[in-house]
């Protein structure tokens, strides 16, 4: 459990504020899974509050769930104010190849030089131009089939810095090849808006750390495996696997692993 030890000394040292705009659905776990690992969340309701706040925060989150014409407008100011203070920013293009508006969104956003774009494998294939799987937001296709629309991505002029593929191990890729996360645990995938707090993690890991991209989102990613790992081990179902969950990501039972901080 080295990866979440190591990122919870960071997170809890640093204290980085994250700006999040996520959908209504997303939000709560979001925030939880933020708070619990040291990191502060906030959630602008304001379009004319979100530059100053962006400029005050450490890192910014996009993810299209729940969106509109006018969070479109929204998620392109907050990218703005974000690339002129040199913060961070992730893209989380939830539901891209699920729809022709959503998907050239997705496209648009993943063209402003993003930090990392964390998504599932039909997300990136979508983002490539590529024919994307998808059963609500949910991709049919693996994580193997997006390595390359992912590494085309990372070589764009204005693309990504980095991607997070999730699956049952997530790749990492960035301009220096692929590393990927050991798994995790069957009761995450089933936990809707989990993927949605890794973005945000993901953004909160590249506050604090001065490693590349393809890096911090590979230790954002292996933390929430550690996690899943510890809840899964715990939880008799469902609900109880959030709320151990949240407490693994808390740091409960690290010290009896030998992973004290």
């Amino acid at each position: 459990m080295h990866a979440l030890a190591g990122l919870r000394a960071q997170l809890g040292q640093a204290r980085p504020l994250v700006v999040c705009l996520t959908s209504p659905v997303a939000a709560p776990l979001t925030a939880q899974g933020l708070s619990a690992l040291g990191a502060v969340p906030v959630m602008p309701g304001h379009s004319d509050d979100l530059p100053a706040a962006v400029a005050r925060s450490d890192a910014l989150l996009i993810n299209l769930g729940s969106s509109d014409e006018a969070r479109a407008t929204l998620f392109r100011r907050a990218i703005a104010a974000a690339r002129a203070a040199g913060r961070p920013w992730v893209l989380d293009p939830v539901g891209a190849g699920g729809g022709v508006w959503r998907t050239d969104l997705a496209c648009e956003l993943a063209r402003m030089a993003p930090t990392i774009v964390k998504g599932n494998p039909a997300e990136i294939r979508a983002l490539a131009g590529q024919t994307a799987q998808l059963k609500g937001v949910d991709s049919l296709d693996d994580v193997a089939s997006a390595l390359a629309a992912a590494e085309g991505l990372v070589a764009e002029p204005q693309g990504p810095q980095a991607l997070v593929i999730t699956g049952p191990k997530d790749a990492c890729v960035g301009p220096q090849g692929t590393q990927w996360s050991q798994a995790g645990h069957p009761l995450a995938p089933r936990v809707v808006t989990m993927g949605c707090t890794l973005g945000a993690v993901c953004a909160a890991a590249m506050a604090v750390s001065s490693d590349s991209a393809a890096a911090s989102g590979l230790l954002a990613a292996q933390s929430f495996k550690d996690a899943a790992k510890q809840a899964g081990a715990r939880a008799a179902g469902l609900g109880s696997f959030i709320s151990l969950f949240l407490d693994a990501l808390d740091g409960a039972w690290l010290e009896e692993q030998g992973q004290g901080l």
